[in-house]
């Protein structure tokens, strides 16, 4: 676990505050692709690919593969998306760490503007505590690499990266805080991503969700109060 008491937590969005809606990403795959009749393509295999961290795993042709990938991302219907459901124990944990002069923010893989981001959150109650969303500067950038959101997270709070956490559903999250030098890392299995692949990239803890995060932030507040009581 994490070894000191964080200035800065820096949460993913997708799959670690919010739901990841599986099941309207499958069907989305499965209508936009229906013309090309891919018969072997079903959520099951959807599902297991995505547990894998390699969604479109299924194409073994490389070419086929990146034409496939671009009509998804063209075709994809983010506006009927259904609207974002918080995960249980987030508004919680953010309460927790605000409550203790912790800075919050969330670092997204999505390429949109953060007022856009900020309207499809305003229901969940999200925003009471986050002021700081950064997103993807541009759907060209590679979606795995979120050391430039976590970096200007990092100075939009005038906090080091290495007094920071960093708390995200895939593997991708945990390599690029390490790239960033985030001082804690922490991987949660709400995305659902295998534990072999979240343990492989190197987090400092794997817990079950961001409801967690208040045990084990509360360890370091009970150290520090020992020290404090012994001086």
């Amino acid at each position: 676990m994490p070894s000191f008491f964080p200035k800065l937590v820096v949460f993913d969005l997708d799959g670690t505050l919010i739901d990841y809606e599986h099941d309207y990403l499958f069907r989305e795959v499965l209508r936009i692709f229906d013309r090309f009749k891919l018969e072997q393509l079903s959520e099951q295999i959807l599902a297991t690919h995505h547990e894998r961290d390699d969604f479109f795993g299924w194409i073994e042709c490389p070419q086929q593969r990146v034409t496939l990938e671009r009509v998804f991302a063209e075709e994809f219907r983010e506006h009927e998306k259904p609207p974002a459901r918080l995960l249980p124990g987030v508004l919680e944990t953010l309460d927790f760490l605000a409550s203790r002069n912790v800075h919050l923010a969330i670092a997204t893989a999505r390429a949109q503007l953060p007022e856009s981001i900020r309207e499809k959150l305003a229901h969940t109650g999200l925003l009471k505590w986050i002021d700081c969303i950064v997103a993807r500067p541009s759907q060209k950038l590679q979606w795995r690499d979120k050391t430039h959101q976590i970096r200007v997270a990092c100075n939009h709070a005038c906090v080091a990266p290495f007094d920071s956490y960093m708390v995200g559903d895939n593997p991708s999250d945990t390599t690029s805080a390490h790239a960033a030098g985030i001082g804690g890392i922490i991987a949660v299995r709400t995305g659902k991503v295998v534990e072999e692949l979240l343990r492989k990239a190197e987090p400092h803890a794997i817990i079950d969700s961001v409801a967690e995060i208040p045990s084990l932030v509360r360890r370091h507040e009970e150290g520090n109060a020992h020290v404090t009581s012994s001086e």
